[in-house]
């Protein structure tokens, strides 16, 4: 709120060096209702040298009253190649792992740049692992999964990881080859996967990990959204008693 107060005071305030002045909020979503209604006349009657510009992925978060006050200007994901062709140009980083990181980065440049190759390494490899005993872990094994997951740093990172190695086994599955893989180093784990339960639900339970990293961006609870969500990979409801004392964590 304060944040906030602030920046009005320096919306109406008149440009020193340049002949205009521009305000960036970024995740703007994540104001609460009293800043947002602070922030409403601001953007009603804005002064003609000031431009306020709300950068948000999940704009759901903003009131009705700050949307239809704002021009929409969407942002689609740069392509895979165009990614991948950056990181080579910026940071000389080889083929093959600028195609994964691109792949990874869900079109986002600065995802890309930030990315901390060693860190994903062993992020996926903690979630293969997992992928390759869902099969065989109890409701409470699953809770303690979704625990895991839900203590990772870049949650929307990992579920971006865990949905690129669902997508492959079902790529695999349907008789894609090596060169089809975002993870083709991990290939021939991954295709053991395939031929199984987990292969059979694959395309699926990619989708449902798109679904849970939009759930992030738009407040959901961390662990809930794990909980949920591995509950599903593994191709079982919990009972009525676990799911309850997951709520309750």
């Amino acid at each position: 709120m304060d944040q906030v107060r602030d920046l009005i005071g320096e919306i109406t305030g008149a440009p020193f060096e340049a002949r205009r002045r521009v305000f960036v909020i970024d995740d703007a979503h994540t104001m609460n209702e009293a800043a947002q209604n602070a922030l409403l006349k601001s953007l009603e009657e804005p002064p003609p040298r000031s431009h306020v510009v709300l950068v948000s992925a999940a704009p759901a978060g903003l009131r009705q009253t700050i949307r239809s006050r704002c021009q929409r200007l969407r942002f689609g994901p740069l392509t895979r190649a165009t990614v991948a062709a950056l990181l080579a140009e910026r940071r000389g980083v080889p083929e093959e792992e600028a195609r994964v990181e691109a792949a990874l980065s869900g079109g986002s440049l600065g995802a890309a740049l930030a990315f901390e190759s060693e860190a994903h390494a062993r992020m996926r490899e903690g979630l293969l692992d997992l992928l390759e005993r869902a099969e065989a872990l109890d409701p409470l094994a699953r809770m303690e999964a979704a625990e895991t997951l839900e203590r990772s740093e870049d949650p929307a990172l990992l579920l971006t990881t865990l949905r690129s190695l669902l997508r492959d086994v079902a790529a695999l599955r349907s008789g894609a080859g090596a060169e089809a893989l975002v993870n083709g180093d991990v290939g021939g784990r991954l295709a053991a996967l395939a031929p199984g339960p987990l292969g059979e639900r694959a395309l699926l339970l990619a989708e449902r990990a798109g679904e849970a990293r939009r759930g992030l961006r738009g407040f959901a609870n961390k662990l809930l959204t794990f909980d949920s969500s591995w509950t599903r990979w593994a191709g079982t409801d919990l009972p009525p008693g676990a799911r309850t004392a997951s709520t309750a964590a």
